[in-house]
């Protein structure tokens, strides 16, 4: 059995967002600003600051891998 993971994350509106799960979905998505096209991610379908690389370094992280 996996062990449970907690993640901290920051909402889009600037909220913290805790989850803790044994497993997670995780989409890389691209936003378009006016100018600018952003690389970001979901989480569990909540959109969040941090970035695709960032969500997955985190669950390897707690998860003892590198």
């Amino acid at each position: 059995m996996e062990k449970f993971i907690e993640l901290e994350l920051t909402l889009m509106n600037g909220d913290e967002y805790y989850i803790c799960d044994r497993s997670f979905s995780v989409m890389r998505e691209h936003r378009q600003g006016f100018t600018v096209t952003t690389d970001a991610c979901s989480v569990n379908g909540f959109a969040v600051m941090e970035t695709y690389s960032e969500v997955i370094a985190m669950i390897r992280k707690a998860k003892g891998e590198k």
